[in-house]
């Protein structure tokens, strides 16, 4: 991966403002990823509400909105080519921790 001293310099901003090693991989990564071969756009329809959040929890991570939202895909078409029910993962989870505060 070459970056340009531009974007070197955006990356170590990043890592001085305190983001996580991997929001700043995803960083770099979505970086090469733009010099890559167009991929293709898929314009998203977002009520304000939604989109007010996922603003707001791209804006907590340092990263654009259009990064959170192929994470967000990403993950959720892995969770579904290996066949995880996402919800009923959570919910797992969520009970997991439950009983560690029970404990």
């Amino acid at each position: 991966m070459t970056l340009t001293a531009t974007e070197k310099q955006k990356l170590v901003e990043r890592a001085i403002a305190g983001v996580t090693e991997e929001e700043t991989l995803a960083a770099a990564l979505e970086i090469e990823r733009k010099k890559a071969a167009k991929d293709a756009v898929i314009p998203v329809r977002l009520d304000h509400n939604m989109y007010s959040s996922v603003r707001s929890i791209a804006t907590e991570r340092h990263l654009p909105v259009s990064v959170v939202v192929r994470q967000w895909i990403t993950q959720g078409v892995a969770a579904a080519d290996s066949h995880t029910d996402v919800a009923a993962e959570l919910e797992r989870l969520a009970s997991v921790v439950r009983a560690e505060h029970a404990a």
